[in-house]
């Protein structure tokens, strides 16, 4: 993704050879997070986001949105609109927030703080007893999102074990909505690769993230 995405390569061969020299370091960390958990996710996640996320960040690129240079680190948007909506008083009242709720923050360090041992953390194996009960499941990415990035989800997808495993490997991948993206199904799984599009899908291609919405409450799939 950083070096053969559709877009632009975003760093240089050598720093790219570099990434993939960690990548079975990160693995192994990641691994043992899964194993132990514990000091050991913490770990993970300094190796992996300093050997395959910092350089991206590092050449100025948009680490949500590859097409774009990142113009407001960290989170690389203004969101500042947003907060002065869900902080007036009449949007609170309107919201049934109480008044001793503090005030709402795009971005809170404190709440993202007690989520780093999980960042790392696997838990694709809540998936499978959703579809074996028949809920439908659907992931989906935009294909210019690198910190999730399209081709990593797929691939965890992919192999995710389930009683349809190799209905879905052998299912093919297929336009949906008029081109606007790559939809693979089998049973109650959909991934969905929507094109153009970045980490805020609803932001990029708001008439795209309605129609899958829609379809996807509607009938449990992607038509």
């Amino acid at each position: 993704m950083a070096y053969n995405n559709s877009y632009r390569r975003l760093v240089s061969q050598s720093v790219y050879e570099d990434m993939k020299q960690a990548v079975p370091t990160c693995t192994a960390l990641i691994n043992l997070c899964n194993l132990v958990g514990g000091f050991s996710c913490d770990s993970a996640r300094d190796y992996c986001s300093q050997a395959l996320i910092f350089p991206i960040e590092l050449a100025g690129w948009n680490v949500y949105d590859v097409r774009i240079k990142c113009q407001k680190p960290p989170l690389c948007y203004d969101f500042s609109k947003i907060g002065a909506f869900l902080n007036r008083a009449d949007v609170r009242e309107k919201l049934g927030v109480p008044t001793t709720v503090r005030r709402w923050e795009e971005c809170s360090n404190s709440v993202n703080r007690r989520f780093h041992k999980d960042w790392i953390h696997s838990f694709d194996q809540e998936i499978p007893d959703l579809l074996h009960d028949k809920i439908p499941v659907l992931i989906y990415n935009g294909d210019t999102d690198f910190i999730c990035n399209w081709m990593g989800e797929k691939r965890w997808v992919l192999a995710l074990q389930w009683n349809k495993t190799v209905e879905f490997q052998q299912a093919r991948d297929v336009p949906w909505n008029n081109n606007a993206g790559l939809l693979r199904s089998a049973g109650p799984f959909s991934f969905l690769q929507i094109f153009n599009a970045g980490h805020m899908v609803p932001m990029d291609q708001p008439k795209i993230a309605l129609d899958m919405l829609n379809q996807f409450l509607k009938s449990g799939s992607l038509q």
